[in-house]
């Protein structure tokens, strides 16, 4: 989710903002601290606007990173 974040050019203050919920915890996500519920990925992806495709490109971008 940070690097879609990051190519759309937003803040994580700017991203809660959009999705009405609080800055910690898009934090909280994009640190993996927290899980997202559905609805909240797909209000995050639609503020970023993104889909499920490009974030499952990022997750095996940072899985393949990690090895």
């Amino acid at each position: 989710m940070r690097a879609l974040r990051l190519q759309a050019g937003i803040t994580q203050k700017a991203l809660a903002e959009r999705v009405g919920t609080s800055e910690a915890y898009v934090s909280n996500i994009e640190s993996g601290r927290r899980d997202a519920r559905w609805s909240t990925t797909a209000r995050l992806l639609h503020a970023l606007g993104a889909d499920l495709h490009q974030l499952a490109d990022e997750v095996a971008k940072v899985e393949q990173s990690s090895q």
